[in-house]
């Protein structure tokens, strides 16, 4: 017996009409939408969005830019993103978040060095509370600067790259040594050719890679993950670090 599918299209068309029945507002949320590598379905999400009515919305959580016409959806004003500069914390969210997660446990100059010290970033603010709550209480307690490489750290940040393909946590491992980052310079380090286009991907995962520049041509780690991938190299090779120190210096020299 011979069976046909039904165009992609024509289902997506049938649930748009139906959607315009719907008075109320309709959200779909798509979860980890970055494992989605079928082009059909990209083109089934384009479609749906460009024509699907103005009551209805979609969530997409990711942590790259999805397959998806977002230059479009730019310039009609029909997008919001929520990306990681969004995320980070003020110093009175960080105070009140301090405040509620672990009051008593640190004091005002310790808050301060701590909002500093993790550049802003939720997930690192949120490790630092369960440390303090885990310690004893000390409410003068003023010096509180986290480590990427603490165990409380290093465990997020090693399950974070272990998500990540294996070219990819190479190279920021090789990469870590150096305090700003350009094409340049990494491509003498990590004898990677495609050096930039790497750059760009780690970027777009929003994997904690800071730009420096509006151009796109310097970058640098946030310095927890810095600090936490070069104590992976040390120990996994720690004559490589020096072998890695010397050829960037020799490129900044030159």
């Amino acid at each position: 017996m011979e069976t046909s599918l039904v165009p992609a299209q024509a289902v997506i068309s049938t649930l748009i009409n139906e959607l315009a029945e719907i008075e109320d507002k309709v959200y779909l949320v798509l979860g980890d939408y970055r494992l989605i590598n079928l082009p059909a379905i990209h083109d089934a999400m384009s479609f749906l969005l460009a024509h699907a009515p103005s009551s209805f919305h979609v969530v997409v959580g990711t942590h790259a830019d999805p397959a998806l016409p977002l230059v479009r959806l730019r310039a009609h004003n029909e997008l919001l993103e929520i990306d990681a500069s969004t995320l980070r914390f003020d110093f009175d969210q960080t105070q009140r978040f301090l405040d509620h997660e672990c009051a008593g446990k640190l004091a005002y100059p310790g808050v301060k060095t701590l909002h500093e010290t993790t550049e802003r970033w939720a997930a690192a603010l949120r490790i630092s509370a369960s440390v303090l709550l885990r310690g004893e209480p000390n409410a003068g307690r003023e010096s509180s600067a986290p480590s990427g490489a603490s165990r409380p750290f290093a465990a997020y940040l090693e399950d974070m790259i272990k998500q990540l393909p294996d070219d990819m946590a190479e190279f920021m491992l090789r990469t870590a040594i150096l305090d700003r980052l350009t094409a340049s310079p990494r491509q003498t380090v990590t004898s990677v050719k495609a050096s930039q286009c790497m750059l760009e991907a780690i970027a777009t995962r929003q994997l904690l890679l800071e730009p420096m520049d509006l151009e796109g041509h310097w970058f640098r780690y946030h310095h927890l993950l810095r600090e936490y991938l070069c104590q992976r190299v040390k120990e996994q090779s720690g004559d490589e670090v020096a072998v890695l120190h010397h050829i960037a210096c020799h490129w900044y020299a030159s």
